[in-house]
């Protein structure tokens, strides 16, 4: 395998665990073992994409109904997938990069950021930088679909 579908195999690896961790905490909460484990996967999933040669910070992009990486869709649409990409839509989260420091503490945080219906708005662009530091989100950046978005 060349080095570049190692890369990419390694993102689509992750975008995986990224849509199987959202999964995980949507149908089993927070604190079941499968959704700790998928956690883990995630985490460990980015680091291998890091060792594989991907980029630091690993960016994904969202649209209402496919995840890509450098412009190149990664998923076909799924069901597990529909249900994060709704939730990353009503948000209006464009991309999400993730440094290669990325903890499943993190992991489990921003996903209470983007599947709690309470959390709705606290990635708009008025809350989001607060939001991500209260929760010691420090290891990702949110970019969103709003025209003129300071981070990117």
């Amino acid at each position: 395998m060349t080095p570049e579908l190692l890369r990419r195999a390694a993102v689509l690896e992750f975008a995986r665990a990224l849509v199987e961790a959202a999964h995980n905490r949507a149908v089993h909460g927070r604190d079941s073992a499968h959704t700790e484990q998928s956690l883990i996967s995630l985490v460990l999933s980015l680091q291998a994409a890091v060792l594989a040669g991907v980029e630091s910070p690993l960016t994904l992009q969202f649209s209402e109904d496919r995840i890509y990486h450098d412009g190149a869709p990664l998923l076909e649409p799924s069901l597990q997938a529909g249900s994060l990409l709704r939730e990353l839509t009503t948000r209006e989260v464009a991309a999400l990069s993730f440094l290669q420091e990325f903890t499943s503490e993190e992991a489990s945080r921003l996903l209470d950021l983007l599947l709690l219906d309470q959390n709705r708005m606290a990635l708009s662009r008025q809350h989001r930088d607060r939001a991500l530091m209260a929760l010691g989100i420090r290891n990702v950046r949110v970019t969103l679909r709003t025209p003129a978005d300071p981070s990117n």
